[in-house]
């Protein structure tokens, strides 16, 4: 039987209670999420690919079946076990160590990996820096480079490895532009949002679909990568510069309000917090809504919306000094806005300054 497979959402939110990370909201929507996949993780039972308590063999069977790594077990004994089902070209694993496991990836900038955490821990580092995720999270893992995985004994986990060629095969088709170096995809996040809960429901059709019969799953695997990448490019992508979106995408009501509240107010102190309340949504959509449309965040958006108009101005005969323009453009600290302007336009403030005022 499947380690933790039919195990209640409440028991799980208990155990997340217990350690004091997160909100009880964020707990309640993690427990439903886990519970909705959960109902269909025990049909990958009878698809096993391996189970094996030895070290030597579980790395090299995960790496025909994922990619190449490192495997270090410091405990005395582990009893892993590898579940496998196809649709075409896309692959879903169901994967447990049954031991405290160290992962340690070789460079493989060919793949991008979605892992969904069912039970237990997964600690992730790299040169970002590290974060746990628990049951109920999802991961989108996008580089495999200095990448460190920590798995509880208790850790199982359903992973969905994605070829980088499709998905900037998806990204052109989407948007007719070139596809950007790196997606920026969520790395972290909670199966109850209600983008996870939609990536969660995608999965579970996956899921059904391949265990329900051969027929099935021939007709829809041609289609399905290119779904699930769809999605992921459009809910969990910060599609920088709007690479990813259709050209024709209409931006929503609450971003075209922030922006004109933003041009209106740059020498005043605006929060992320009042630009939301001057929005009509919550923090949470704002951020995410510039991400999409956008490709920055809503504050970095009006970093930039400032830099151009102190340019705009220093261009002016008539404007005075930079650290007047400085201060009408929202810049309270002149190091920072002399390095922020440097970094976007080549030149310091005064060397723009320069150029139009007599010598």
């Amino acid at each position: 039987m499947i380690a933790h497979a039919r195990a209640e959402s409440a028991a799980f939110a208990k155990q997340a209670n217990d350690s004091g990370v997160r909100t009880p909201s964020a707990l309640a929507e993690a427990g439903a999420g886990l519970a909705m996949l959960r109902h269909d993780v025990c049909r990958l039972e009878q698809y096993t690919v391996f189970e094996s308590t030895q070290v030597e063999e579980v790395q090299r069977k995960l790496t025909e079946a994922v990619a190449p790594h490192r495997l270090i077990v410091a405990e005395p004994a582990m009893d892993a076990s590898l579940r496998r089902i196809r649709l075409g070209d896309l692959a879903i694993l169901l994967l447990r160590y049954g031991a405290k496991a160290v992962v340690l990836p070789k460079c493989a900038d060919d793949l991008v990996l979605v892992k969904f955490i069912l039970s237990g821990e997964c600690e992730v580092s790299d040169r970002d820096g590290r974060f746990t995720a628990r049951a109920g999270d999802i991961l989108i893992l996008e580089s495999l480079r200095c990448l460190r995985l920590v798995m509880s004994s208790d850790c199982e986990e359903l992973i969905v490895p994605l070829r980088r060629a499709d998905i900037a095969a998806v990204s052109e088709a989407l948007s007719g532009r070139t596809p950007p170096r790196s997606f920026d995809f969520d790395r972290h996040f909670n199966m109850g949002d209600l983008n996870g809960t939609a990536l969660i429901r995608l999965l579970q059709y996956l899921i059904v679909q391949a265990t329900a019969s051969h027929d099935s799953a021939a007709v829809l695997a041609v289609p399905v990568t290119s779904l699930l990448i769809h999605h992921l490019l459009l809910n969990h992508a910060a599609v920088r510069h709007a690479n990813c979106l259709p050209r024709t995408t209409v931006v929503p009501y609450y971003i075209r309000r922030a922006e004109a509240f933003m041009a209106e107010n740059v020498r005043e102190r605006v929060t992320l917090g009042c630009l939301a309340d001057h929005a009509g949504v919550s923090v949470r959509t704002i951020t995410s809504g510039f991400r999409r449309f956008r490709g920055e965040s809503p504050l970095a958006i009006l970093r930039d919306l400032r830099l151009q108009r102190a340019r705009d101005q220093l261009l002016d005969p008539r404007a005075g000094s930079v650290t007047e323009v400085a201060l009408r453009c929202g810049f309270a600290h002149f190091s920072r806005f002399a390095s922020a302007y440097r970094a976007r336009f080549g030149e310091s403030p005064s060397a723009t300054l320069a150029k139009v005022r007599p010598h």
